[in-house]
């Protein structure tokens, strides 16, 4: 026999007498050598028959960590819905997440796990005829209540300078028991509450058309910014782009005012263009 790799065990027993890391001590006592798949033979917490923790160790040995276990606490949140869902949750409902990485303020989130490939973060909702104020609107609520907004935390979720948004109506109940009846699912180049553009950077993914006077090319500030033909100001974030005549607005996203006539918030869907509850999330 031969200990070729001088780990004390030959080879006659050892399963790799070329790499002396790999043996048949138990140094840390725990029942498994590094032969059977012990990663951290100094750690009696750390085998393959353990079980998985938040604590940033791959405690089973399994080669992931904390797997089955991103967005469980405050102290294992995922960079986002879309972390939480790539870790293997199928289940729509509230998780911990820390979108801007920096470990100090990790935060509840309402995650969609399973509509439109799944991974998105409500960041706002609204319920007819609530009437946004428009300088305390970013952090708003429980992330299942009704009127909600986590607006604050959009530029973590941005991706260089592109923010992945799914923009859905109703007409009936309520944003999380009643089936939507549009949605709009795109990509844009540029913060809606901030900036607007000629359309430029926009992306169509998925769901309902959105159509006023041309065809819809993303949320801008616009409409906020200058005041529709009259005036007024409905929004935060329209659709009127730096093209349009600003008569040419037909959805408001954090309605600051309710639009004459009309009994529910406008938007540019088929049909009435009204509806009840809004939500915009991101991913």
């Amino acid at each position: 026999p031969h200990d070729v790799d001088g780990d004390g065990w030959d080879d006659t027993v050892d399963c790799d007498d070329d790499d002396a890391d790999l043996n048949l001590d138990d140094v840390d006592g725990d029942g498994h050598t590094s032969c059977d798949g012990d990663c951290d033979d100094d750690d009696p917490n750390v085998h393959p028959a353990a079980t998985e923790a938040c604590n940033g160790v791959d405690d089973d040995c399994d080669g992931s960590i904390d797997q089955g276990l991103i967005g469980s606490g405050e102290d294992c949140p995922g960079a986002s819905c879309q972390a939480v869902l790539e870790d293997g949750s199928a289940t729509d409902g509230l998780y911990w997440i820390d979108p801007d990485g920096d470990g100090a303020d990790p935060w509840e989130a309402w995650c969609d796990l399973t509509e439109d490939d799944g991974g998105w973060t409500r960041l706002f909702g609204a319920a007819y005829p609530t009437e946004w104020d428009e300088t305390d609107y970013e952090q708003v609520g429980s992330p299942t209540d009704a009127d909600y907004s986590a607006l604050s935390e959009r530029a973590s979720f941005a991706d260089g300078d592109t923010y992945t948004f799914r923009f859905e109506v109703g007409s009936t109940g309520a944003w999380d028991t009643d089936p939507r009846d549009y949605v709009h699912v795109w990509s844009q180049d540029h913060d809606p509450f901030t900036d607007t553009t000629d359309g430029t950077g926009y992306v169509f993914i998925d769901g309902d058309d959105l159509y006023v006077c041309d065809d819809f090319n993303g949320l801008h500030d616009r409409h906020y910014d200058e005041g529709a033909y009259s005036g007024d100001r409905y929004a935060l974030a329209s659709d009127v782009d730096e093209d349009d005549s600003l008569s040419c607005w037909g959805t408001q996203v954090v309605p600051i005012l309710l639009y004459g006539p009309a009994s529910g918030y406008l938007d540019a869907f088929p049909g009435s263009g009204q509806h009840q509850w809004q939500t915009l999330w991101v991913r």
